[in-house]
């Protein structure tokens, strides 16, 4: 994580100190934490990429921004100190318990009132899978009247279905995305609202393939927040949104910001779109014709650009020597290399993604000269 320097109000500081210390280390439900007067209890669901437990460690965009922000304001908040919940349990906490904050919550004019709210942290898209065998089209609100759709307990897809329509008996709500898979495949539901990059992860969870369920249609497109009990003042609020803030405008001197870099971490196509690409001048593989970078290596990279819709094309790769992109991949962040052979030599040294295609390597010598080599030994001569 980049260190910037830390920003403190010093009206603030008593305050900060005792609000932004959490009372408990655990993961645990909202019955389970001690509630103090002057700290905040911090609460969040399963919901990767953006806030999720992976190997016993809580990760996502919204922990790591948390981290960030709290640190900048001078009393950082460890991933360690948020407690993670079903998300209806940490709406309820949040709803009726003092100094409670819950993130990641899509900001509505339904709750505007209820909260208040810092951010944004990020925009995602919230959709409706199917089964692929299903058969089900969607081609506008109208369409769904006919199916049973499954929706986490108190998440805001259930007020985005009622607005366009949808009765409220074919509304199937379930505490978990587990829960609503599982329904799913045993047909109890016809199709299951999420947002797209947590449907996708889920999905894969479920059933080792990313692509196991098709979107059949998009409800809305949202901005997610830091959600806080009206009861917390203004001004510590309005100091983990200023943070917030910062960490957006301020720049390294790559031109990146501290909030591009945590998006990056999470985001295949915002990361990649941070990497400088180099390669050599080896054809048919990369190089440079006409002006232009090409080579089977080069179309393949903006293929791969294409899909998951990073920002680059071939005009952003650059041609140098080996031995000058070799070094900078070796000892530089933030650089991409290629074609390189994957030896165990090198396993350590980087990492991969490949492989896209193969070569012989082979030595070559005049015709004139009728050299025959039938083994190894032979090359000495």
């Amino acid at each position: 994580m980049l260190h910037y320097r830390r920003y403190v109000c010093h009206s603030l500081i008593v305050a900060l100190l005792g609000a932004l210390v959490l009372t408990s280390g655990c993961i645990s439900g909202p019955e389970d934490v001690p509630m103090s007067s002057a700290g905040l209890v911090y609460y969040t669901e399963q919901l990767p990429p953006y806030n999720y437990e992976e190997n016993g460690t809580l990760q996502g965009i919204s922990i790591d921004m948390l981290e960030a922000v709290t640190e900048r304001m001078g009393a950082k908040v460890s991933r360690e100190e948020v407690h993670l919940v079903p998300w209806t349990e940490g709406y309820q906490a949040v709803l009726t318990q003092n100094n409670t904050v819950l993130f990641s919550m899509a900001r509505t004019p339904e709750r505007e009132d209820m909260f208040k709210w810092a951010g944004p942290i990020y925009t995602n898209r919230k959709v409706l899978f199917a089964r692929p065998d299903s058969g089900i089209s969607v081609d506008g609100p109208e369409d769904l009247g006919e199916y049973c759709i499954g929706v986490i307990t108190d998440d805001i897809a259930i007020q985005y279905l009622l607005d366009i329509g949808v009765d409220q008996s074919r509304i199937v709500t379930k505490s978990n995305m587990s829960a609503l898979i599982a329904a799913l495949d045993n047909g109890d539901i016809d199709m299951w609202a999420c947002p797209e990059a947590s449907g996708r992860y889920f999905t894969e969870q479920a059933t080792g393939n990313y692509y196991s369920y098709r979107i059949v249609y998009q409800l809305h497109v949202q901005e997610t927040y830091y959600a806080f009990s009206n009861d917390i003042p203004d001004s510590v609020v309005d100091s983990f949104q200023q943070a917030l803030d910062d960490l957006k405008q301020e720049k390294d001197v790559t031109g990146i910001s501290v909030y591009e870099r945590v998006l990056g971490r999470h985001y295949p196509s915002v990361g990649l779109d941070q990497l400088d690409y180099l390669t050599e001048e080896m054809a048919p593989f990369n190089y440079q014709e006409d002006g232009n970078v090409t080579g089977i290596s080069v179309d393949i990279l903006e293929a791969v650009f294409l899909n998951i819709g990073v920002n680059r094309t071939h005009e952003d790769v650059r041609i140098v020597p080996w031995t000058e992109g070799y070094e900078a991949a070796r000892s530089n962040t933030g650089t991409v290399l290629f074609s390189m052979v994957k030896t165990p030599e090198r396993e350590q040294s980087f990492k991969w993604a490949g492989p896209f295609t193969k070569m012989d390597f082979v030595v070559f010598a005049p015709m004139r000269s009728n050299i025959i080599v039938s083994s190894p030994e032979e090359l000495n001569n």
